[in-house]
C-alpha cells in the first residue's frame, strides 16, 4: 500500500509517501521538504497499531530535506496510522517531540 503523509505543526511544507508491506511487516518512507536538525536530534518514524505509537526506527534527512528510509521489521501488521516526529538522537521509546508529518491509510 502507498500512503501520503502531510507536514504538521513546525513544518507544513514536508511531504512524504510510506509504501508499506503488511506481509513483510516493513515500510519503506520517502520525504521531502524536511528541515534540517541539530546534531543530536533525529527523525523517527511510527506506526500507530491499536491506537498506540510503535517505533520504526530513526534517520536523517539529507540537507536537501530528503530521505529513502527502510524501517526496521516490526511485529504487528495492522497499520492504522503514521508519524514522524522530532525525537533525541537514537530515537525513544514513545514519541515526545513534535510532530511534523502525519498520515493514516484512509488519506492514501
Amino acid at each position: 500500500r502507498m500512503l501520503f503523509l502531510g507536514g504538521h505543526g513546525p513544518q507544513p511544507g514536508a511531504r512524504a509517501k510510506v509504501f508499506w508491506s503488511p506481509g513483510a511487516k516493513r515500510g519503506v518512507l520517502v520525504t521531502a521538504g524536511l528541515a534540517p536538525l541539530p546534531p543530536d536530534r533525529q527523525y523517527q518514524l511510527w506506526v500507530f497499531v491499536g491506537g498506540k505509537p510503535v517505533d520504526a526506527g530513526v534517520f536523517d534527512a539529507d540537507p536537501s530535506g530528503k530521505i529513502l528510509f527502510e524501517s526496521k521489521e516490526l511485529a504487528s501488521v495492522t497499520a492504522e496510522n503514521f508519524a514522524v516526529t522530532v525525537e533525541p538522537r537514537g530515537g525513544l521509546p514513545q514519541p515526545s517531540g513534535p510532530i511534523v508529518l502525519l498520515g493514516s491509510p484512509s488519506a492514501g
